[in-house]
């Protein structure tokens, strides 16, 4: 019977992941992520050797299975790290903008970098 939810499980995680999501649902669409994967970590602890054939062929989809879902993975956290280094980019200039003498030096020396 884990055999079973644990393909059950790994079955719904990869047809999630083949949808892309939009902006406004990222976040969502992650928590699902995450949430799968938690209760694919609660069934995993419940396995045991498979005893026939059919659990064996099971566990050998699920294996291949998770190799797909280990790809896409890292091709969405990927991409969420170049969202989050282009974010913190578009913040730089905004910051500068708004204090213009934030490296200000208060000493008021100059150090001339020309030889």
């Amino acid at each position: 019977m884990a055999f079973t939810q644990l393909y059950n499980l790994t079955e719904e995680l990869l047809l999630h992941l083949e949808r892309q999501p939009d902006q406004e649902e990222r976040e969502e669409y992650i928590d699902k992520i995450m949430g799968l994967l938690d209760k694919r970590d609660q069934v995993l602890t419940q396995i045991v050797y498979p005893s026939n054939r059919e659990e064996k062929q099971k566990g050998e989809k699920i294996v291949e299975m998770d190799k797909v879902i280990k790809q896409k993975l890292t091709v969405l956290f990927t991409t969420i790290k170049q969202d989050i280094s282009k974010l913190n980019q578009s913040k730089e200039p905004q910051k500068k903008y708004r204090n213009p003498y934030d490296t200000y030096n208060p000493d008021g020396r100059f150090f001339d970098k020309r030889k």
